[in-house]
């Protein structure tokens, strides 16, 4: 970052101010750095598609089923009726 960026001010729940100063710490990063990597953080979650990601662990599951029947010698078919 640049010391020409933008400014905004922001206020904070003490604790919540605590916690940030606690993580910058612990990460060895400024309080401004620490808010700004957990922002991208939790911007590029947003990228996401988690109904696709939904619809994909279901399957998963459901592959999953069809094996430990497979494995157990039940017909895998049966847990589809």
């Amino acid at each position: 970052m640049a010391k020409n960026d933008p400014e905004f001010r922001l206020r904070l729940p003490a604790d919540l101010k605590a916690a940030i100063e606690q993580l910058a710490k612990d990460n060895d990063r400024s309080i401004n750095s620490e808010i700004v990597a957990r922002l991208k953080e939790s911007l590029s979650w947003a990228e996401y598609d988690i109904a696709g990601i939904a619809a994909d662990l279901e399957k998963l599951e459901d592959r999953v089923r069809e094996l430990e029947d497979m494995c157990s010698g039940r017909d895998p078919n049966d847990y589809y009726k």
